[in-house]
C-alpha cells in the first residue's frame, strides 16, 4: 500500500527544504562563492564535478578548470548559470563526504501533526546505508517530504505512520562522526 502524502503547507515545505539544504551545504551565497568552493573542494575535484567526468584530459574538464582559474583570479566573472554549476558541484562533493562517513545523526525539531493533536519535539535518528542515501538524495533534489519521512522512519516506524503532517520545523541538527 503506498504511503499517504503528509499534510505540509507550501511555506513549511519550502522552509524544510531550505533549512535542510542550508544545514547540509551552507547558505546559497557561500555555495556560489567560487574561491570559497575552490578552497573547500579543491580546483581539480570541483572541475571534475562541474564537467561531469573524471577524465582530466577531456575538453569538458579542461574548460571547467580554465574557467575556475579565470574566476578565481578575478579575470572574469561567472554567469548565473555558471555559479549554479559551481554550487551544484560543491553540494555533490559535500553529500559524498556525508556518504563516505557512512553515518549521519539527524535531529528534526518542530511541530508534527498527528491524527488528533499536535506534537512538539525532536525526531532524532541515526541514518546509515540506504536511509542515508535516501535522505541525501531527497535533500539534493529538494524533496522536503521524502527527507522528513526518511528521518521519521529511522526515528521509529510507528512514528512515521502516526504523523500525518508537519506544521513547522524549527531546525535540523546534523552530526557526522564529530562534525555538527
Amino acid at each position: 500500500m503506498p504511503e499517504q502524502r503528509w499534510n505540509i503547507p507550501g511555506t513549511v515545505r519550502r522552509k524544510i527544504a531550505d533549512t535542510m539544504e542550508r544545514t547540509l551545504f551552507g547558505d546559497r551565497e557561500s555555495q556560489r562563492d567560487v574561491t570559497g568552493q575552490i578552497e573547500q573542494v579543491g580546483k581539480r575535484e570541483l572541475a571534475m564535478r562541474m564537467a561531469g567526468t573524471r577524465d582530466t584530459r577531456s575538453r569538458a574538464y579542461k574548460s571547467a578548470r580554465d574557467s575556475l582559474t579565470r574566476w578565481g583570479r578575478g579575470a572574469r566573472s561567472p554567469s548565473g548559470k555558471s555559479l549554479d554549476r559551481v554550487a551544484g558541484a560543491g553540494r555533490s562533493f559535500r553529500a559524498d563526504q556525508f556518504r563516505d562517513t557512512g553515518r549521519l545523526s539527524v535531529a528534526m525539531i518542530g511541530t508534527f501533526q498527528t491524527s488528533r493533536t499536535d506534537w512538539q519535539g525532536a525526531a532524532r535518528a541515526e541514518l546509515t546505508g540506504g536511509a542515508l542515501d535516501m535522505f541525501l538524495g531527497a535533500v539534493e533534489r529538494g524533496d522536503a517530504e521524502m527527507a522528513a519521512r526518511t528521518v521519521a522512519r529511522a526515528y521509529g516506524p510507528d512514528f512515521a505512520d502516526y504523523v500525518t503532517g508537519i506544521k513547522d520545523v524549527k531546525e535540523f541538527r546534523l552530526r557526522d562522526g564529530g562534525t555538527q
